[in-house]
């Protein structure tokens, strides 16, 4: 391994695709020669790890978008309590970074939105002259908007503090994966410079399918919630159960949640239905490869391994999505690439009213996958031409 460009990805292992994403990347770097350590943020702080597990639960309950704003709220301000009077969060981070620097690390990647700013802050306090560059992972400009009290977010969110941090000091980058994020971050007063060339995460390389399952007479409809995403998983079932078509064949991916798999295979015996397959954890990426449809929360890092699979995308955008998941769903609407509505029900009754891989509105949604999805597997090289630089 190329211990010259070393390289350490810190991620939030909150159930919401930054481990994946974090694993993409070393994976994509290991095979180019590159030595990365992946590293769980959370696992270095209690009260970290207290606002992991309450947002696990969050997720899991399948709580409306309103009582994670209230969640935030109350987490946010045990934060910044902390940050005040009991632990200084700018030199534990900062130590976190003069660590991994002193260690051979070339390059951090912060794919833990929460924290950017408060690493940033700490990356620019280091005054010594050094070579190493800090990359943020900018999902979304647009922070939730708090009344007066709470203004001290700021601490730890991106704020236009952030980016005037950044341009003191040239070698904090950003990977923004939209033209709308990248031109807020311009508006904000960003040096177009320090905008790299990078949408999203490395992709594999395709292999072959490695999962046989796929019937090519019929839809197959790949469901997904993640670990933490039980609730959500069995509504879907029980719609599927209300509203089945034996034309479609629907796999539902359970991830490492074994007690959720469990009871749905306990479920299909005692019905004795065909055309529902369960599974536990699989490698998604290559499961979508055999699927014609996708159908799960309006995440980041799912959209990105979809569009890269041209995959159309079924989602919802009501109040109990969380704020940044419906800019995702915004997205998906506004690039024509798959399907919004207002809950899962309606996405399960759309699939089985008609035959909607035959309609015109799905060979579109195909059209512009594949455009987008060679967009996409371009900026690899660029990814790497940086790292590497």
């Amino acid at each position: 391994m190329n211990k010259e460009n070393k390289t350490v990805v810190y991620y939030s292992d909150a159930g919401s695709g930054h481990k994946q994403a974090a694993n993409r990347i070393k994976s994509f770097l290991n095979k180019n020669g590159i030595e990365v350590n992946i590293i769980n943020m959370t696992s270095l702080d209690a009260n970290m790890r207290f606002c992991e597990k309450s947002y696990n639960l969050f997720l899991k309950k399948g709580w409306p978008g309103y009582i994670f704003n209230l969640y935030l709220i109350f987490g946010q301000t045990c934060l910044w309590l902390y940050d005040r009077f009991i632990y200084d969060y700018k030199s534990f981070y900062k130590n976190i970074i003069l660590k991994e620097f002193n260690s051979g690390s070339k390059n951090i990647i912060i794919n833990f939105p929460v924290a950017s700013n408060m690493l940033i802050r700490s990356f620019c306090d280091i005054k010594e002259e050094n070579d190493y560059n800090l990359i943020i992972s900018v999902l979304d400009t647009k922070n939730p908007k708090m009344p007066w009290p709470f203004k001290f977010w700021n601490a730890f969110y991106f704020t236009k503090e952030t980016v005037k941090m950044a341009n003191i000091n040239r070698k904090v980058y950003f990977m923004a994966p939209t033209e709308e994020v990248k031109a807020d971050l311009i508006k904000l007063g960003l040096n177009p410079n320090q905008l790299l060339d990078i949408k999203g995460f490395p992709l594999p390389e395709d292999k072959e399918n490695l999962i046989n399952d796929k019937q090519k007479d019929k839809q197959n409809v790949c469901i997904s919630f993640g670990s933490v995403g039980s609730c959500l998983t069995f509504k879907v079932f029980d719609s599927i159960l209300r509203n089945n078509n034996d034309d479609i064949v629907w796999h539902i991916v359970c991830g490492k949640d074994e007690e959720t798999r469990s009871k749905l295979d306990n479920k299909l015996k005692k019905i004795n239905i065909k055309n529902v397959k369960v599974y536990g954890f699989v490698d998604l990426y290559e499961m979508q490869k055999t699927m014609d449809f996708y159908i799960g929360k309006p995440g980041a890092t799912t959209l990105i391994e979809c569009i890269a699979n041209r995959l159309p995308f079924l989602s919802i955008n009501n109040l109990s999505v969380m704020k940044q998941e419906r800019d995702t769903a915004d997205y998906i609407t506004n690039n024509k690439i798959g399907k919004i509505f207002k809950s899962y029900d309606e996405i399960i009754k759309y699939l089985c009213g008609s035959p909607v891989k035959e309609s015109n509105e799905y060979k579109k949604w195909k059209e512009t996958l594949a455009v987008m999805s060679e967009e996409f597997r371009r900026h690899n090289e660029s990814f790497l031409r940086f790292i590497k630089k």
